[in-house]
């Protein structure tokens, strides 16, 4: 089992971990948009898996666990946003004063 040496195994994990995040970033490129936080979320989920296990001694199948629960939860913060604010920057119809006046019908805040 030569073939199962510590550099065998890393190149593999990487080559893995490289095939997902690609999924995950063709799925919503073949949408037409571009959105790279999934690298990022993915980065959160990775950081935090990375700490637990090697600074805090926890088992890496519980770090891993934890950072994807992080990582999902962070992403569904994000998803949504706060009434009254814009749900974009770029250049409106409106005038500035509607645009921020608080919140309207189309954004669904009540």
């Amino acid at each position: 089992m030569e073939w199962l040496n510590p550099y065998h195994l890393q190149v593999a994990s990487f080559m893995l971990i490289n095939a997902i995040l690609g999924v995950s970033i063709y799925v919503t490129l073949s949408t037409g948009q571009l959105s790279l936080g999934n690298a990022g979320f993915m980065s959160i989920g990775a950081y935090t898996a990375a700490l637990l296990s090697t600074q805090h001694q926890i088992p890496i199948p519980v770090g891993i666990l934890a950072g994807s629960l992080l990582a999902g939860t962070r992403g569904s913060l994000s998803a949504f946003r706060p009434c009254g604010f814009p749900a974009s920057t770029s250049p409106s119809p409106r005038s500035d004063s509607a645009r921020f006046s608080g919140p309207s019908s189309s954004t669904g805040c009540r």
